[in-house]
């Protein structure tokens, strides 16, 4: 998923579309460089489904890495 780019779901397993607002949950992570629209900050869509499923985070090659939530609460 590129940064200027938070059209599908970032799972990998999921393919749902970001239509509106509101949808599933959009995650900001900061970033060392700058997008082509000139942020400094990396965007991460989750669509509602897997938002409930899974935790995001940003690796430190600047990949998309994904944890199930009952992973996190042990």
């Amino acid at each position: 998923m590129s940064d200027s780019s938070i059209s599908q779901c970032a799972a990998p397993h999921c393919n749902h579309q970001w239509h509106k607002t509101g949808e599933g949950k959009l995650f900001l992570f900061p970033s060392r460089s700058l997008t082509a629209s000139g942020e400094n900050r990396r965007k991460v869509w989750l669509c509602e489904d897997c938002f409930e499923n899974w935790e995001v985070s940003i690796g430190i090659e600047g990949e998309v890495q994904l944890y199930p939530l009952a992973r996190l609460a042990s």
